[in-house]
């Protein structure tokens, strides 16, 4: 991924989502309060502790206002997407949006992301590019970790068991 920008904000006043047509990959994760997004005719409301992704080129907006107060880091990224096959075994599947994520090491990782982002480290393109990968990769095994867990859990109810296999990525 390259990181094109990103911050922490506290909404000092009520407003609405912009309406827009990004050409980069949006992150927000809400640390206090809730923020109303709706993308592609479907509504999200981000809660404290989630984390929600929007798609380049697809338009989002704010139906519902966002009170004062509210808090959230978010960070725009580009990320090259090229035609997967259903088989393949090089990606990285990232869930649209992730629950229960404050106090994580997620929030420290996108912490120190975001302040790396504006430091005045030469290297910073590469460090704030560098720890987006490890927030998108960590994410995906979070999330593949707690589907498989389910779904182990669901089956051994049933007496089946499934083997699960690692993507190599």
């Amino acid at each position: 991924p390259q990181v094109l920008e990103g911050g922490y904000y506290v909404a000092s006043n009520p407003f609405y989502h912009v309406r827009r047509t990004a050409n980069f990959h949006v992150m927000i994760f809400v640390t206090e309060g809730c923020i109303y997004v709706t993308e592609k005719n479907k509504d999200y409301e981000i809660k404290s502790g989630q984390i929600l992704f929007l798609k380049a080129g697809i338009n989002h907006f704010g139906k519902h206002e966002i009170k004062k107060g509210t808090k959230w880091y978010y960070v725009h990224f580009l990320l090259e997407q090229k035609e997967l096959k259903s088989d393949s075994q090089n990606q990285l599947i990232v869930p649209k949006k992730m629950n229960e994520m404050n106090g994580t090491f997620i929030e420290e990782k996108i912490s120190q992301l975001i302040q790396n982002l504006h430091s005045n480290n030469q290297t910073k393109k590469w460090n704030c590019n560098l720890e987006m990968l490890e927030i998108l990769k960590e994410l995906c095994f979070f999330f593949f970790f707690i589907k498989a867990t389910i779904n182990y859990l669901i089956f051994k109810n049933c007496c089946v068991f499934r083997k699960f296999r690692l993507r190599r990525i």
